[in-house]
């Protein structure tokens, strides 16, 4: 759903101020493209700049909403992360940084809602965009998959268990919905008795070591039990032995032998150790064939390194496979599970499957050995393989899904600029001697001096006759009129009239200066024979204008527009990759300040404007709308009720990106938006009638001398407009 124009310009207003406030200037916030990004200091893993993509006029609201509730899930991270914690994790390894996040993320919201009663909102609205737009696709993909493993759906749903065990409600209700408990129960079954320590972590450190908890969990699961382990607490290497999937009895030898010499024993001599499941031991007879002579020689130092369960470990299988049988009958846990293990006389090994029942297909130990490794239920749990899991993480995730609506942001407005954090508006303060000040003001003076008094004059006498108490004839009500009452010979009744107090409205004014290189061009003539050009005439009436603003105490700014003379290098590039191709400008704006609301129109401010139209490094391009826009948010922050915009201009918006017809579309949309605000625009066309079609109330200056004529009945109209 499209959001309003006011809420889109509130939005855009507010984002640098506010991150700049909560973190006391500590960020640079900047609105480049169309990713939503935090740049990090490589060492201290502090935020130093936050990026919010640009937000165009046919936003919609979830874009907007998803942009707040991302500029306070990082402002609180600059506000109550401690980056310590973030450099021993990140040299931990990526999953446990990743957990860490995961776990730090919902205590700092919750930090930033007990501090900033407003982010409350715009959190939630986030959490929401990353159940809907981005953890809801991927679970349907999960299920339209067949996808079982428990490994894999925790993958994706993670940053949800872990936030429902934090407490956020959001979260705890989307876990019911859709099942999760069902989907990983042994994980949530694993993680559940944490949930106090989720809820009451303090601080990152803490984050921290419950992120260090919660991957000892996972890398349990992560690797498989033997039950014989669980009940008798045997020797590692058992564990290890359990693990492993036996290719060939030889290979089998050689790399247990490596690894001990009880391993070496175990395999070789054909005798299982008491801890070791059930198949461990099968097919182990031929084991005891192969490595005979190996066994004999190496019997009694095996039997030392063995812990075993108390039960006398003898190398009778050394001299007869069949021994190997016996020996193994003797296990505890195989005892049960399998038949004697005698091998028949023909050499031909008769394994158990691990329930007690004969191979009496006559399977060779390869093959029963291969129906193991793919067999969980046979004394063993079944293995969760994390090791190719990904991690779906919160911050990239919502980053990518901003970075999409500003993408269906920018393809559905005509113009969007692709940055506006290089755009200027401050003071304009020329760094050039005295003496070229004072000549600039001398030579604008001297042309304007002489019409600021007449143009003073009839503004005011218009003020006053505005002013005058005057009565309204013809109503229902109030003294009679004595000159209307023939009327009720014809039974009409309005021969009464009313007093009418009329004074002229409030208003503060903007005079708004097209600064651009074609501002230099054209030619007009003064008394004398003087010569004029565009720039010249424009500053010098707004000189003019500006002495009768003040002289009748009317709040008004002067200010002027055009473009930064270079492009960023790093902009240029964005923008002219596959980022930039829906934007439409990659120029910074510059509208330098003459005149400040508030602000006396002083000497100084008269030097600045003056010195202006020889200011030769400023002229470049002018993107009337973005401008006048600009513009128009400054005005509408002064507090009289009436709002009039003058723009002098020759009415050609241009820059290097844009067609020309697109800049000219979105001026007339940009006039239109204010008209329905209530602000009242002139037009000034500076020696070209261009500004008419832009501005429905318009006029021409061809003439410098026709300023107190044309352009102040205009402004009359519009201030003293009811």
């Amino acid at each position: 759903m499209k959001a309003s124009s006011q809420k889109i310009r509130l939005v855009r207003e507010s984002v640098s101020k506010v991150v700049r406030m909560l973190t006391g200037n500590r960020i640079e916030v900047t609105q480049v493209g169309s990713n939503a990004y935090v740049r990090y200091d490589p060492i201290t893993k502090q935020p130093v700049q936050v990026n919010i993509p640009v937000i165009g006029d046919d936003s919609s609201i979830e874009f907007l909403q998803a942009i707040q509730g991302f500029i306070d899930h990082e402002v609180g991270h600059v506000l109550f992360t401690d980056s310590e914690a973030t450099i021993v994790s990140t040299k931990e390894g990526q999953w446990l940084n990743q957990l860490r996040n995961m776990i730090e993320d919902p205590r700092i919201e919750k930090k930033m809602k007990e501090a900033f009663k407003g982010s409350s909102s715009n959190l939630n609205n986030l959490s929401h965009v990353f159940l809907d737009d981005i953890i809801g696709p991927k679970v349907k993909e999960l299920i339209d998959l067949g996808e079982t493993a428990e490994e894999k759906w925790f993958g994706i749903v993670a940053v949800p268990v872990i936030r429902s065990l934090a407490g956020q409600e959001a979260f705890i209700d989307w876990i019911v919905a859709n099942d999760i408990h069902d989907r990983i129960p042994t994980i949530l079954s694993a993680l559940t008795p944490l949930a106090p320590e989720f809820e009451s972590v303090k601080s990152n450190a803490e984050s921290l070591e419950l992120a260090r908890k919660v991957k000892k969990i996972l890398d349990d699961l992560n690797k498989p039990t033997p039950e014989s382990e669980k009940e008798s607490g045997d020797s590692e290497e058992s564990g290890e032995e359990g693990e492993k999937s036996e290719s060939t009895d030889s290979e089998q030898n050689d790399s247990e032998g490596d690894e001990s010499d009880g391993g070496e024993e175990g395999d070789e001599a054909g005798e299982p150790e008491d801890t070791r499941p059930s198949e461990d031991s099968d097919g182990e007879g031929e084991e005891g064939e192969e490595g005979e002579e190996d066994a004999d020689e190496e019997s009694d130092n095996d039997n030392d390194n063995e812990d075993g369960d108390g039960e006398s470990q003898s190398g009778d299988g050394e001299d007869d496979p069949e021994d190997d049988g016996d020996s193994g009958s003797d296990d505890e846990d195989g005892g049960e599970d399998e038949d004697d293990g005698d091998q028949p006389e023909d050499g031909d090994s008769e394994a158990g499957d691990g329930d007690g029942d004969t191979d009496e297909d006559g399977d060779t130990d390869s093959e029963v050995e291969s129906d193991k490794g793919g067999n969980p239920s046979d004394g063993e749990e079944e293995k969760m393989d994390f090791d190719d899991v990904d991690l779906q993480d919160f911050e990239d995730a919502i980053n990518k899904r901003i970075a999409e609506m500003a993408e269906e942001s920018a393809e559905a407005s005509p113009y969007v600029p692709f940055c506006t954090s290089k755009d200027r508006i401050e003071k304009y303060e020329p760094r050039v001697s005295d003496e070229k000040l004072n000549k600039a003001h001398s030579e604008v003076t001297d042309t304007v001096s002489h019409m600021v008094g007449p143009m003073q004059k009839k503004l005011e006498r218009a003020f006053r006759a505005m002013n005058r108490s005057r009565y309204e004839h013809g109503k229902r009500s109030g003294r009679i009129s004595p000159q209307n009452l023939y009327k009720l010979k014809s039974g009409d009744d309005r021969v009464f009239s009313n007093k009418q107090e009329v004074k002229t409205k409030k208003v503060a004014v903007s005079l708004v200066i097209d600064l651009s290189g074609s501002m230099l061009g054209g030619s007009a003539y003064l008394d004398g024979g003087k010569h004029m050009n565009k720039i010249f005439a424009a500053i010098a009436s707004a000189y003019a204008l500006g002495e009768v603003l003040s002289r009748l105490d009317i709040n008004f700014e002067i200010i002027g527009f055009t473009t930064m003379q270079e492009i960023d290098p790093e902009i240029s590039r964005r923008f002219n990759g596959p980022e930039g191709q829906n934007f439409s400008r990659a120029e910074a704006i510059n509208m330098p300040i003459f005149k400040q609301f508030g602000e006396p129109f002083s000497a100084q401010a008269k030097r600045r404007l003056a010195y202006a139209k020889d200011h030769r490094s400023i002229p470049c391009q002018n993107i009337d709308g973005e401008s006048l826009r600009y513009a128009a948010d400054r005005l509408a922050k002064q507090p009289e009720p009436g709002k009039t915009i003058i723009v002098l201009s020759d009415g050609q918006p241009a820059c290097s990106y844009a067609p020309c017809s697109v800049l000219e579309d979105h001026l007339k949309k940009v006039v239109r938006d204010l008209k329905k605000e209530r602000f009242n625009l002139v037009g000034i066309g500076i020696m070209t009638n261009a500004v008419e079609k832009f501005y429905p109330k318009s006029v021409v200056l061809d003439d410098i001398a026709s300023l107190p004529v044309e352009v102040l009945t205009k402004l009359r109209d519009e201030i003293l407009a009811k």
